[in-house]
């Protein structure tokens, strides 16, 4: 009885066995059946017999598990064979398809014809765009209206202000094949520093510095494109909002250094505008771009609440700070990826 059980188990075994092999040899077959389809349908396009290539590789498209690049080859030869033998609607479809796998697919020399004649129907661009760059910021003070100290003739101000590197993220949304729009998103630190003279060689540093959340909106128009380079202009508004501000003052007497103060720390909205160029270079899904602009703050940099008698200056005169407004010439350098491609006949609704 025992000696029965193990025989059975063991047929069992043997039998599941048998039936992986079995299934393994099938699908080497299949694959062997795939590869062979291929060099005959490409010998058979070679000799003019489309239809054949037709038959070989209409089903095996989808049934067989080719690679991505042998898939491609395989929609190559049913796009030009279909249009050979005046199929045209399955032959654009197949053409689709094609596409879709590969929207930024450059024509080789030794791609067939028709299968450019059909492809070339198609206009295709990115829905979207995304984007990083490294930003070089030169940030200068503009000061619009100065205010002087009550009976000080001989109050003068400076300005020096520091260097910017931030990064940037943007989404890039296209609408035709030149024109689109983007967000850009950049968290920066501005850092100015003032220092003023009075009379009677009394002085003092005050250091502004601004961190700051950054959103910017830009029409982009391209302008030229040859091969892979394209130049872009573009123009648009900026929003900034002050996250941590400092407004701390050391004053000065016979090159005695005194006491900081922070005596500023609060929110502020501010907008303005800029505009630039862009060379980007692709490379399929990808590109680098370079890129120039000039930004200038549309709304002063005022504060009335700064307007104040400080009774530790030791001078019983009003200080009030001047009206500046910051601009700011960039540089940037990134690289952005093409994503959700819009794919569309030219010559049908």
């Amino acid at each position: 009885m025992k000696f029965q059980m193990i025989e059975n188990k063991l047929y069992k075994i043997l039998l599941i066995f048998f039936v992986l092999a079995l299934a393994n040899i099938t699908k080497s077959y299949s694959q062997d059946s795939c590869q062979i389809a291929i060099v005959e349908a490409t010998a058979a396009f070679d000799n003019g017999n489309y239809q054949k290539v037709v038959d070989l590789l209409k089903d095996r498209i989808n049934e067989c598990d080719y690679s991505r690049d042998t898939k491609l080859q395989v929609y190559k030869l049913l796009v030009a064979s279909y249009a050979e033998i005046d199929e045209i609607e399955i032959s654009e479809k197949n053409a689709l398809k094609f596409l879709k796998h590969n929207p930024e697919y450059d024509f080789l020399s030794t791609d067939p014809l028709t299968f450019k004649n059909s492809i070339s129907k198609y206009s295709i661009r990115p829905n979207y765009t995304f984007g990083l760059d490294l930003n070089i910021m030169f940030i200068t003070s503009n000061v619009i209206k100065s205010y002087k100290i009550i009976e000080d003739p001989n109050y003068t101000v400076t300005y020096k202000d520091k260097l910017s590197i931030p990064f940037n993220t943007a989404i890039q949304k296209h609408f035709t094949q030149r024109f689109s729009t983007c967000f850009e998103f950049k968290n920066y630190k501005i850092e100015t520093i003032k220092n003023a003279s009075f009379s009677n060689n009394y002085r003092y540093e005050s250091i502004i510095k601004f961190s700051t959340f950054k959103l910017t909106n830009l029409n982009i128009y391209q302008i030229i494109r040859f091969n892979k380079i394209s130049l872009n202009a573009f123009g648009g508004f900026y929003g900034y909002v002050s996250k941590s501000s400092e407004f701390s003052i050391t004053p000065f007497t016979n090159n005695i250094q005194g006491e900081m103060y922070d005596i500023y720390n609060t929110r502020y909205l501010n907008v303005g505008y800029t505009s630039g160029l862009s060379l980007i270079y692709k490379i399929e899904r990808f590109n680098l771009k370079i890129q120039a602009r000039y930004s200038e703050d549309y709304l002063l940099l005022n504060r009335v609440e700064n307007r104040y008698a400080n009774p530790f200056l030791n001078i019983n005169y009003l200080y009030v700070d001047d009206d500046i407004r910051f601009s700011q010439f960039e540089v940037l350098i990134g690289i952005s990826y093409n994503f959700f491609y819009k794919i569309k006949h030219k010559y049908k609704k």
